[in-house]
């Protein structure tokens, strides 16, 4: 028995292996080179924008404007007629941006006030020079007081008007205290012109035709109040305005003198002055 020396096939009686002649035959075959196929490259495309969100924002906004225009012209021209549908329908964005504009107005008055005061430290010249009031800590002092005045007016008007049976939202009462900043941002203006002329009638003006003009527009919107007879709203409006006022002249004592300066401040605590007295 014989077997084949190049791939160990056994093989038969006077049988010769044909192994070697396959792998030359292979060898010389022609190979085929696999076909190229033509890529064509493909830039990556942009994702397309979405349509419709940019303007879905603009046609929010453009509604937002459309119903604040249209609710101040009403209530400045017919506040009476205007404030019981303004007021159920307590629209949270409308009474905000009106309450800030009330404000600003606010935080312009008072950089007026801080102007003039500032003047009058001038006058010491370099004695001076280190107590004069911030205009920028005066103006974001005061759009932050005015926030929270407002919130607690609306926060009297909701509890008490609950208390007196009326059937109110906070959203409600916070219309209604948007009404009260309606006419106050054209009165503080208006003082601001007036403070320019003469400083006393520019303060009087803003404290007591801003409290006159606020207080009747209060009382045109509480007519909001659903379920609240008109003898309730005529108590409602009094104790929210006596609450209100003792609330404001306690408060303002306190954050009055956030206004001054921190060397002012020192000067005038009781502290110092009792040094100063010792030492006389």
């Amino acid at each position: 028995m014989a077997f084949c020396r190049y791939c160990g096939r056994k093989l038969e009686d006077g049988e010769v292996c044909t192994c070697q002649q396959a792998q030359q035959n292979q060898a010389q075959a022609p190979q085929q080179a696999a076909p190229q196929q033509n890529v064509q490259y493909q830039a990556p495309q942009q994702a397309a924008p979405q349509p419709g969100a940019a303007p879905a924002v603009s046609a929010q906004g453009k509604q937002v404007m459309d119903a604040l225009l249209k609710d101040l012209v009403g209530l400045v021209k017919a506040p009476a007629t205007t404030a019981p549908g303004y007021v159920r329908r307590g629209d949270v964005t409308v009474s905000v941006i009106f309450l800030l504009l009330q404000g600003i107005c606010s935080a312009i008055f008072a950089l007026f006030c801080i102007g003039k005061i500032n003047s009058l430290i001038a006058l010491g010249g370099s004695m001076t020079q280190n107590i004069k009031f911030s205009g920028v800590g005066a103006f974001f002092l005061t759009l932050l007081y005015t926030v929270i005045f407002e919130a607690v007016l609306a926060g009297l008007y909701f509890g008490v008007g609950k208390l007196l049976g009326g059937q109110l939202r906070f959203q409600e009462a916070l219309s209604i205290v948007s009404m009260r900043s309606v006419i106050l941002v054209p009165v503080i203006l208006v003082s601001c012109l007036v403070f320019l002329l003469n400083i006393s009638a520019g303060i009087v003006f803003y404290y007591f035709a801003g409290a006159l003009a606020g207080v009747i527009f209060l009382v045109a919107g509480s007519n909001g109040i659903a379920n609240l007879t008109p003898d309730r709203k005529v108590y409602l409006n009094l104790i929210v305005t006596v609450v209100f006022t003792l609330i404001f002249l306690f408060l303002g004592t306190k954050l009055l003198p956030s206004y001054v300066p921190s060397s002012l401040r020192e000067f005038f605590s009781t502290d110092n002055l009792m040094n100063m007295l010792s030492n006389m």
